[in-house]
């Protein structure tokens, strides 16, 4: 193993555990990229929040973010309170009691917030394909969330997935419906219990009924709409998913009061997830999760499966793998403090400058600028001269700059996974490795007996490999983590004697 710096190392086995790694520009990247450089802009391009250089967003200029999920969070961070920016208690005097983001997610975020501008913040615009930042997790103070115990997607039912034939299955025909009946029971037990008045029949009744409808099915809308009057009541993955889906502003204001009062309704429940439907489902939608795994990792499903799989992972996160409560107290404070605004969803940007054109159809003038335009907005471009990217770059093996990935590929000694049982379809973006031993093939396929991988590059042969483990749920990055090192164990030389 030849390393940066220092000799080279002689190992007896070795395991690839590299998570989200470098990837080679994008053609939209690429272009922006070109563009910054002609103009003397900036564009931060995709990558981890704390590796990027942000010397060059200057205080108190214009930065287009976009990206609101994990990433996001993180890259706020550094420009607010990694600039001097502090939180204080929303009640509490001009040099009160100061809450460090530290002290804020120890007490999860339990009371509003109030930002005090240090002056070195940028003055952001944050949007994304959503609009909306990921939601927050259900966290209740002093204790842990206690998790939803499967009813639909249960182990019966997973094994009746997974018995299938090889790609007979449809995600979105087959095992969609179980994962929003399951997540749609827990949401109305939750609403019967703690909002019986929003129920026009009883909650036994009601709820059994349910159970036995399928899900998206001519009864089921029949029942609720008697039994669920109001429709904001009602479980509608597709308004979660996409709340802004729709929905147009005539001014910056309008949407930015809107935006505020969604992320003060999504703090509230999060801080008393017990009583919130909404995160009901999330619980549900999460314990779903590692079932969903196997039944990817099967080679059940057929081969649209993925595009729905892809669906399900996005969705899955902004439902049920947010930030933290304090998190989304934070960026409440810092809308309020005029720090951030919120473009809304949809975001498309293009260069202009010179001879460039701007969407309206417009030069933009001698100086070069990124416009910006959303759905949200439809009659507003936003100008800027920064422009950041807030998110890790998608896993895909061909794709990667990292150096050690690509000389495994270049060496022979791995290659890339490709769909189908005779992996002769189209290359899935991972490397290839044997389940469940998780050894390397090379480029003849032979496993090798002292390389092995798990996580992140296994993503396409495996699903939702960034997922983190939670307590009690048996998890897969466990289970990976240990059968590698049954393998590296096997693959010790025995020492030579002395």
């Amino acid at each position: 193993l030849t390393l940066a710096a220092g000799p080279p190392l002689t190992v007896d086995a070795l395991a690839l555990a590299t998570g989200h790694t470098d990837r080679r520009p994008s053609p939209e990247a690429a272009r922006l990229g070109a563009h910054a450089e002609r103009w003397g802009l900036v564009h931060l391009p995709p990558g981890h929040a704390q590796e990027r250089d942000t010397a060059g967003l200057p205080a108190g200029g214009h930065v287009v973010v976009r990206g609101m999920a994990m990433g996001f969070f993180d890259q706020l961070a550094l420009l607010t309170e990694g600039r001097g920016g502090r939180f204080v208690a929303a009640d509490a005097a001009d040099g009160g009691t100061e809450v460090t983001a530290t002290a804020a997610r120890r007490a999860k975020g339990t009371g509003p917030l109030r930002y005090l501008p240090s002056g070195r913040e940028p003055r952001l615009s944050v949007t994304s394909g959503r609009g909306v930042p990921y939601l927050a997790r259900g966290q209740a103070p002093g204790t842990m969330p206690p998790g939803h115990t499967l009813s639909v997607l249960d182990a019966t039912a997973l094994a009746r997935l997974t018995s299938a034939a090889p790609g007979s299955l449809s995600f979105r025909r087959a095992v969609w419906p179980l994962i929003a009946k399951e997540a749609g029971l827990a949401w109305y037990r939750t609403l019967v219990r703690y909002r019986p008045e929003r129920v026009a029949m009883p909650a036994d009744a009601f709820l059994d009924r349910y159970a036995a409808t399928a899900y998206g099915s001519p009864p089921e809308r029949a029942l609720l709409a008697v039994a669920v009057p109001e429709p904001s009541d009602r479980f509608v993955p597709a308004r979660i998913d996409r709340p802004l889906a729709g929905r147009v502003f005539g001014d910056p204001a309008s949407l930015d009061a809107w935006m505020r009062e969604w992320l003060a309704d999504d703090l509230a429940q999060a801080l008393r997830p017990e009583t919130s439907p909404l995160k009901a489902a999330a619980a549900a939608v999460a314990a779903a999760k590692g079932p969903v795994r196997r039944i990817a990792t099967s080679g059940v499903l057929d081969a649209d499966s993925a595009r729905d799989l892809a669906w399900f992972r996005s969705f899955g996160a902004h439902l049920a793998s947010g930030p933290p409560a304090s998190r989304i107290a934070e960026l409440l404070a810092l809308a309020e403090a005029g720090v951030v605004e919120f473009p809304g969803a949809g975001p498309v940007v293009l260069p202009a400058g010179g001879e460039e054109r701007t969407p309206t159809g417009q030069g933009a003038g001698d100086e070069g600028v990124f416009v910006v335009r959303t759905a949200s907005l439809p009659g507003r471009a936003i100008t800027t001269r920064a422009l950041v990217d807030a998110w890790l770059p998608a896993t895909y093996l061909a794709h990667s700059a990292d150096p050690l990935l690509r000389g495994l590929l270049r060496s022979g000694l791995g290659r890339a996974h490709r769909a189908g049982p005779a992996q002769d379809g189209e290359p899935t973006g991972a490397l290839d490795v044997t389940l469940p031993e998780l050894r390397v093939r090379d480029a003849s396929g032979r496993p090798a007996a002292d390389l092995f991988a798990l996580g992140v590059p296994l993503e396409g042969l495996e699903w939702n490999t960034a997922i983190g483990a939670r307590a009690g749920t048996d998890a897969p990055l466990f289970r990976q983590a240990d059968q590698v090192a049954v393998g590296m164990l096997g693959a010790l030389r025995p020492a030579a004697p002395s």
